[in-house]
């Protein structure tokens, strides 16, 4: 640990705060923004160590999961490593449910992040603007055809 608080002290010193907070996370398993807390706070190698040995103990030990008795063992152990849409793809297959059922049943077990809810968001708003594009280009080349004739 004494290694990596010293290069996150040399990352802040070299003033890269982005690296240092990816060490940071590497390191404790620290969520962005408690990592980006954590090293706005660093302006030395013992406050890097300071910071290092706080988040630690905070990050050795993962909070308990929810008990999910009704999942069956696989799908819980696919949700739990970040696979969640294996997970939902592995309960609707032993279960025969349909995708909201299975995702609802997932998500109340292990809800998703707050980044996890950003990613999809930012999928989402892709999604749309994609099938926007395609309904612009559709309807102009329905214009273009229609006053070709």
């Amino acid at each position: 640990m004494h290694d990596a608080a010293r290069e996150i002290a040399a990352l802040m010193q070299q003033r890269r705060r982005l690296d240092a907070i990816r060490r940071l996370r590497q390191e404790t398993g620290l969520d962005l923004v408690a990592a980006a807390a954590a090293v706005d706070r660093i302006d030395s190698e013992a406050t890097a160590a300071e910071v290092l040995r706080e988040a630690g103990g905070a990050a050795a030990a993962p909070p308990a999961p929810k008990p999910t008795a009704s999942l069956p063992l696989e799908v819980q152990l696919l949700a739990q490593r970040g696979r969640r849409v294996a997970a939902i793809r592995r309960l609707r297959a032993l279960r025969g449910l349909r995708l909201g059922e299975a995702k609802r049943d997932v998500d109340a077990a292990f809800p998703p992040s707050p980044e996890q809810m950003r990613a999809m968001g930012a999928v989402v708003r892709t999604v749309v603007r994609l099938v926007l594009i395609a309904l612009v280009a559709l309807l102009s080349a329905a214009g273009f055809l229609l006053l070709s004739r």
